[in-house]
């Protein structure tokens, strides 16, 4: 893989292998054409020991040659070359996919270890944003329903009294959840800036 910009280029080798079993009668010589069927944008491999291949629309043609009895098998490789170009930005599974290749060098390694690292920081922030989000949002239900509770008693009752200590500390509570969220929307804009910039 190759990556510029935030933007990841790559190549994937996709095999299609078959393996053919060849026995001639006991008394005769066969001059035979495998016949290997076209796949869509796939390349034949060369099969060593094999003489040239010949080709037609459908199939790529080998030619063998077997002596009386001779059991012989070949194993052929059909190669498809897949090329893909990922934003990093927002592919977890990319990051993943290429941590896992072989033959990735250590400071390739190292730099995606890196964006996994910031990745997971930004998904925590964000996660704590929308805790407390949901938080304030419970907190204004409540807030309504004891709206509602007042509405419906008397100056004088005592539960009205009661019911304004409560509405006054929801009050508090959103003010404070509000502010816990604005907070943490600031972090979790920042992890992903960092995000952002690294990639």
């Amino acid at each position: 893989p190759t990556a510029a910009a935030g933007v990841v280029n790559l190549q994937q080798r996709q095999r299609w292998t078959a393996r053919i079993d060849l026995t001639a009668p006991a008394s005769e010589a066969r001059d035979l054409l495998v016949e290997i069927p076209r796949r869509p944008g796939g390349t034949l491999v060369p099969v060593p020991g094999l003489e040239p291949v010949t080709e037609t629309a459908t199939a790529w043609r080998l030619p063998v040659k077997l002596k009386p009895g001779e059991s012989r098998s070949i194993t052929v490789h059909v190669d498809r070359i897949e090329q893909q170009r990922m934003a990093l930005i927002n592919n977890d599974r990319l990051v993943v996919q290429l941590l896992g290749m072989q033959g990735l060098d250590e400071p390739a390694r190292t730099a995606l270890r890196h964006l996994a690292d910031l990745r997971t920081a930004e998904a925590d922030r964000i996660a704590e944003r929308d805790r407390l989000d949901a938080q304030r949002k419970e907190a204004e239900s409540n807030e309504d329903r004891i709206r509602k509770n007042l509405a419906a008693v008397p100056d004088n009752d005592a539960m009205h009294s009661r019911l304004v200590r409560q509405l006054d500390a929801e009050e508090t509570r959103i003010s404070t959840l509000a502010d816990s969220v604005a907070k943490a929307a600031i972090a979790a804009t920042a992890a992903h800036d960092a995000l952002a910039k690294a990639i």
